[in-house]
């Protein structure tokens, strides 16, 4: 049971290293090689180490699914107090991005003119899409204070409103005409969509009972890395004004919601790995092992003159 939770821990940092060195290298590869004009990076080794990058940290998660036996890991993912943090950012992100869609819809000039590439995409999707933000709020919202540190079967049905609108906002930015379709900010920030959108799927099926752990873990990694590599570099880059203008600001709507997953799911995977380590040390003691530690603790039994030696 220890050498699997050294596993787990040793995927989690691996994870970590694997998209901090990404995020540090797209970062450069704006700074030396990105042409803002096209939307392109120049072909250099810098982005194709990044590239790289992308396929390893995809081979990682396919080894933690087919090197985990299954039925070995529980599906309990205990809520804890760093998670009301990264509740709140999504909160936020998500109330600001379903007031984006709202204004668009409503023809709001101040965000038509600002959110171009938002204010063109069809009503029905900015009508869904700001209905099912303001859910993902509710549900945010309500991760702040889980009760007895579980979440309710009825919290998770507010949950479901996460992945629906993630999939609005990657509609909307597929048919966003503004900036070429297969330009890399572009790619990235959907990648980040997608497998934060199919990792929540999975966070919900926890309190519903119908948990996949092993999925719901290598899907995490796949989320942290793409999504802490789509947000970090392009907020850096849009700060130093490298990315020309039709991409921001509406694609900072994609980039805060990638950053906000990534603090969540980073929070999220490392207290259930750390929680898991815990649950099996205790489990890995013997009887024998826990009454004599218990008895070690007790100075009054040592000190009771009336224990015979």
């Amino acid at each position: 049971m220890q050498k699997l939770s050294k596993n787990l821990k040793v995927w989690l940092y691996a994870s970590f290293i694997l998209a901090g060195l990404a995020a540090i290298l797209l970062t450069v590869a704006l700074f030396t090689d990105y042409d803002s004009s096209s939307g392109y990076f120049k072909t250099s080794i810098i982005y194709s180490i990044f590239k790289g990058m992308c396929i390893v940290v995809c081979g990682l998660a396919v080894v933690t699914v087919l090197t985990t036996p299954k039925g070995a890991l529980n599906g309990d993912s205990p809520l804890s107090a760093p998670i009301v943090f990264p509740s709140a950012f999504l909160a936020l992100v998500f109330f600001c991005g379903g007031m984006i869609l709202l204004g668009a819809l409503l023809g709001l000039s101040i965000v038509c003119d600002t959110f171009t590439g938002v204010a063109t995409a069809d009503p029905a999707l900015l009508g869904v899409g700001a209905l099912f933000s303001f859910g993902s709020v509710v549900y945010f919202i309500l991760n702040c204070f889980p009760k007895d540190g579980k979440l309710s079967e009825r919290h998770a049905l507010f949950g479901f409103s996460v992945p629906i609108a993630a999939a609005i906002y990657l509609s909307i930015s597929y048919f966003d005409l503004s900036v070429s379709i297969n330009a890399p900010i572009k790619l990235m920030t959907q990648l980040a969509l997608i497998f934060s959108m199919l990792w929540m799927l999975y966070e919900l099926r926890v309190p519903l009972k119908k948990p996949m752990p092993r999925l719901y873990f290598a899907f995490g990694i796949l989320a942290l890395f793409f999504s802490g590599t789509a947000s970090l570099p392009y907020l850096i880059g849009g700060a130093a004004n490298l990315i020309k203008s039709t991409v921001f600001p509406t694609y900072y709507l994609y980039v805060f919601v990638s950053l906000a997953m990534f603090c969540y799911i980073a929070v999220r995977l490392t207290v259930y790995v750390l929680a898991r380590d815990i649950f099996e040390r205790i489990a890995d003691q013997t009887p024998i092992e826990i009454f004599a530690e218990e008895e070690s603790e007790d100075p009054d039994a040592a000190e009771d003159p009336s224990v015979e030696n």
